[in-house]
């Protein structure tokens, strides 16, 4: 996790365009009780796209709520959130 957080995949182009996993590890029982453990893994449609370094200086000093804006305005249009 570390080294993906240094990498060049650090800074998120936008919400939509990052991979995600979850650290948890869940037990899942299905009705035969037979137990599987489970991790997940969003892997988003829109592709893997990150902005390197200068870029994110501008844009953070241009609008700090880029972010949280792209992901309002998406919802407000009726495109919904979906990774697979």
């Amino acid at each position: 996790m570390i080294m993906w957080l240094l990498s060049n995949r650090a800074i998120r182009r936008i919400y939509r365009m990052m991979e995600c996993f979850g650290v948890n590890t869940f037990r899942f029982v299905n009705e035969q009780s037979k137990a599987r453990f489970v991790k997940f893994h969003w892997k988003p449609f829109l592709g893997v796209h990150s902005l390197v370094w200068d870029e994110a200086q501008k844009l953070a000093g241009k609008d700090p709520d880029y972010h949280r804006r792209v992901i309002y305005d998406a919802i407000n249009n009726g495109d919904y959130l979906s990774m697979n």
